[in-house]
């Protein structure tokens, strides 16, 4: 083997590594991401109750847990839309925290609508995400 041979094979054992850091990167995120999904389809129970497990695993994401910021204010995004009407407090004790209380006041179309964004998100974050090749 000469020395351009060498170093091709050197570089794409190096582009393999690339492709493996970036997809650790969105590691965390694709593990939120995959529970959300899982729990929105299997959970039993109403329709808020499986919509409010789902999320609660996507509120542990924070900014520095994705390589793009886009992604993170579109997560935000849908957890400040499924928390829009904050806790209810009831003489002076917290009755429901703001995802069961916004959601279980919401229609079936806001449901389809956060639905759609996770998956649409989920969908995104597998793409830049790639998938692992062994070096």
């Amino acid at each position: 083997m000469d020395g351009r041979q060498r170093v091709a094979r050197r570089g794409s054992a190096f582009g393999l590594m690339d492709n493996n850091r970036n997809y650790f990167a969105w590691s965390y995120p694709a593990q939120k991401y995959d529970a959300a999904i899982d729990t929105l389809v299997t959970h039993f129970g109403p329709s808020w109750e499986r919509m409010t497990f789902s999320l609660m695993n996507l509120t542990h994401l924070k900014p520095d847990h994705f390589p793009d910021r886009d992604l993170f204010e579109r997560t935000a995004a849908v957890i400040s839309r499924a928390t829009k009407f904050g806790p209810l407090e009831m003489n002076g004790q917290l009755d429901r925290g703001s995802l069961e209380n916004t959601l279980r006041r919401s229609k079936r179309s806001t449901f389809e609508k956060l639905a759609h964004q996770i998956l649409d998100i989920h969908g995104e974050i597998n793409r830049r995400r790639g998938s692992y090749e062994e070096v």
